[in-house]
């Protein structure tokens, strides 16, 4: 995407695809998109992971805005993010 951010896979039967800035992403930020292309969903759903990179986040998180843990959105709100 030329927007920054990276759609997260879709599951079967799901009609809308989603988005997230890649940038802000705790774990994701600095990654080249050669590492950022193999995603695995968890079995509930509820989370997204980056073999490549061994990076986690949570679903419901990225909804809320939260990309990474506590003291990671205190690093970027620091930098304006």
């Amino acid at each position: 995407m030329n927007n920054g951010g990276l759609p997260l896979p879709a599951r079967r039967h799901q009609v809308a695809f989603h988005a997230f800035p890649v940038a802000l992403a705790e774990g994701l930020a600095d990654a080249p998109p050669s590492k950022l292309k193999k995603i695995k969903i968890s079995p509930n759903g509820r989370g997204l992971h980056w073999p490549l990179l061994d990076a986690d986040l949570y679903v419901p998180g990225l909804i809320e805005g939260a990309f990474g843990s506590r003291r990671w959105m205190q690093q970027i709100g620091k930098l304006g993010g």
